[in-house]
């Protein structure tokens, strides 16, 4: 201990220990007799679930530092508290167990708190959870407030305000053990009182009349009898021999009598309803149904998770980021992903924010976890006939060529080879895996070459297909409203070089092997050479018609 702790202690804490659960709780003692603490409560298994599903919950959640910008935010992948947040918090957790362990301590005791390590020129470097029992403060001393952490070694360190970061629970940090031991001291002894009934009971519960009076001697032996053959879960049951003219008169109450099981299932109730939880989310299922799950599930985000999101989210913006990014930057949780419904929903939900010009394509594909399409995906529409936004006021008869193409038109020719170079390629990679799987398939035949005839006729349609949509889209975004280009025209005298080619290929190839090499080679580039040629010869005929 360093002479400043040495100091700060001899002025505020002289000495003597803490009962840290009175501390934060008062007296653990409820009026059932249940001893109520954090390991207690955590053995009813409907708290472990609850308390397990909200700490990890929200510790799976995408957490970024995020920066403003003229179209809304982008994450700031370089700024130091987001690295702490998302990558590395201390060199002893990753940032699930950080959040984890915070939400733990903060929802058991009513605090979490956290040591926050600086460098030597001032930066946040890291942070340490600090179990909510080995912290006692803020103290006040001459005019600073501290806190006093008591080590495992029993020793006390005195950290300034400025480096603990503090996070409440509601109501300003009020223990659920402090406000609801009654509920759990219940909890806890309806469990013992099962378990000393199958444990300790003598089975089935009776008194044992005699019709003599017996001496202390004699009532010892049968009482030990009784307890040696019939008590304890396994001699629950037994066939029970009476004998010197005894009866056996019924005295205790069954489990069903005593109402054991109602009170355990509402002991489920009565948790979700102190941790804010639909009674599904602890697997009480008994009034759910597949209708109003996903409803619940809903709920549980926006009236549960949401404000102990946002009050986590409060805390790293205010004590976390300087001052001076405070304006800029901001500590966001990402809810989007537990608001998914089932694929209907989503696809309708999806539906509606595109035509709404809100969401772009690419956008959709990052809430489904999907990669991007490059640059086309990037534009928004308006559900005039999915028009781009800035073409909302053309004219009735360019509108109609708009109709249900993706890409933006342009007033001027400009080429989109870069652009659309990726989406040629894919289409047309279709068209190759077909050609070399059933050459592949059919190269040893006998009738090979009719056989090719008899393919390649039909190949024209898949071509169709593949690169219809694409080649309208190009056209479009080269040429804007002018109509003049035959796409239709087009794809025939594709198609036609595309197949009188390969068919030539095909057939000089000297024999199957070498042929089958060639497809392997058809299968890495010819994708790729075709699309280019096709760009190509897009371009000169657009240049030719503007």
């Amino acid at each position: 201990m360093g002479l400043f702790s040495k100091k700060i202690s001899k002025r505020i804490h002289p000495g003597g220990t803490v009962n840290w659960t009175e501390y934060f709780h008062g007296t653990s003692s409820s009026k059932s007799g249940a001893t109520v603490t954090e390991s207690t409560v955590m053995g009813l298994p409907a708290v472990w679930a609850g308390v397990n599903f909200i700490s990890t919950t929200k510790a799976a959640l995408p957490l970024h530092v995020h920066r403003k910008t003229v179209n809304g935010s982008e994450i700031a992948t370089g700024h130091i508290v987001d690295k702490i947040l998302s990558v590395r918090p201390n060199p002893y957790q990753d940032p699930f167990k950080f959040i984890e362990t915070c939400c733990n301590f903060e929802l058991l005791t009513g605090f979490c708190y956290c040591e926050k390590i600086y460098t030597e020129s001032g930066k946040l470097s890291a942070l340490f959870p600090i179990p909510t029992w080995r912290v006692e403060g803020p103290i006040d001393h001459e005019g600073e407030r501290f806190y006093r952490v008591t080590l495992k070694t029993g020793q006390a360190k005195y950290l300034p305000e400025n480096k603990m970061l503090k996070i409440e629970g509601p109501y300003g940090g009020v223990s659920i053990l402090g406000l609801m031991k009654e509920t759990f001291g219940l909890s806890l002894a309806i469990d013992e009182f099962a378990n000393n009934f199958f444990g300790q009971g003598t089975n089935p519960g009776v008194v044992i009349k005699h019709p003599k009076t017996l001496t202390p001697d004699g009532q010892k032996k049968l009482q030990t009898k009784l307890r040696n053959i019939y008590s304890g879960l396994g001699s629950s049951f037994r066939l029970m021999l009476l004998d010197e003219g005894m009866e056996a008169q019924k005295l205790l109450h069954s489990l069903e009598e005593n109402q054991l099981i109602g009170l355990k299932q509402f002991q489920i109730t009565d948790v979700a309803r102190i941790l804010n939880l639909p009674p599904h989310i602890l697997k009480d299922l008994s009034k759910s149904s597949f209708s109003n799950i996903e409803t619940q599930s809903i709920e549980l985000v926006i009236y549960s998770l949401l404000p102990r999101v946002k009050r986590y989210e409060s805390v790293f913006n205010t004590f976390l980021l300087e001052q001076k990014d405070q304006g800029e930057y901001f500590v966001k949780f990402n809810l989007k992903g537990l608001m998914r419904g089932d694929d209907a929903a989503r696809a309708e939900f999806y539906t509606k924010m595109r035509r709404l010009g809100i969401y772009s394509i690419n956008d959709i594909r990052r809430l489904e976890d999907e990669n991007s399409i490059g640059k086309i995906g990037d534009q928004y529409h308006i559900s005039a006939d999915l028009i781009p936004l800035d073409m909302a006021g053309v004219k009735s008869e360019q509108k109609s060529i708009l109709k249900s193409l993706v890409d933006a038109p342009e007033t001027a020719f400009t080429s989109k080879r870069a652009e659309y170079l990726p989406l040629f390629v894919d289409a047309l990679q279709g068209v190759v895996n077909r050609e070399v799987a059933a050459i592949k398939k059919n190269i040893k035949s006998d009738n090979f070459e009719n056989w090719l005839d008899d393919f390649y006729e039909n190949l024209p349609e898949v071509i169709r297909q593949k690169t219809e949509t694409t080649i309208k889209a190009f056209s479009i975004g080269c040429m804007g409203g002018d109509h003049r280009f035959d796409v239709e025209n087009y794809m025939e005298i594709f198609s036609h070089r595309f197949v009188n080619e390969s068919i030539d290929y095909v057939l000089n190839t000297a024999n199957p092997d070498a042929l089958f090499d060639n497809m392997n080679r058809w299968h890495e580039s010819k994708a790729q050479d075709e699309a280019e040629k096709m760009i190509s010869d897009l371009e000169n005929r657009f240049q030719v018609i503007k």
